[in-house]
């Protein structure tokens, strides 16, 4: 739960880290985890019935996590455009501009 009715503004999938909590120990300077959002104050985290009790306070840290993308190559692409149609009103708009 979150402060001073903050939103926290993290999503479902995000890692976090926890610093200076009183209590939960184990989740100081630990290792990103991921977190599941229940609400926009509120979120949860892995089973943590197995560490010391929650007394009060902390700071979390949202952590980007390295990804790995792929793409088509340069030839691929041109062979066989996908298009991106975000304007429903010129729906033939992107057809038109890849002409050959």
């Amino acid at each position: 739960t979150t402060l001073d009715e903050a939103r926290h503004g993290l999503e479902s999938g995000d890692h976090v880290t926890f610093d200076e909590v009183e209590g939960m120990t184990e989740l100081n300077g630990s290792v990103p985890r991921p977190i599941q959002v229940l609400g926009p104050y509120t979120f949860s985290i892995e089973d943590t019935h197995d560490y010391t009790e929650y007394t009060r306070g902390g700071i979390v840290r949202q952590v980007k996590m390295p990804m790995k993308m792929c793409f088509h190559s340069i030839c691929e692409a041109i062979e066989q455009p996908a298009f991106l149609i975000t304007d429903f009103g010129k729906c033939e708009r992107p057809a038109q501009l890849h002409l050959g």
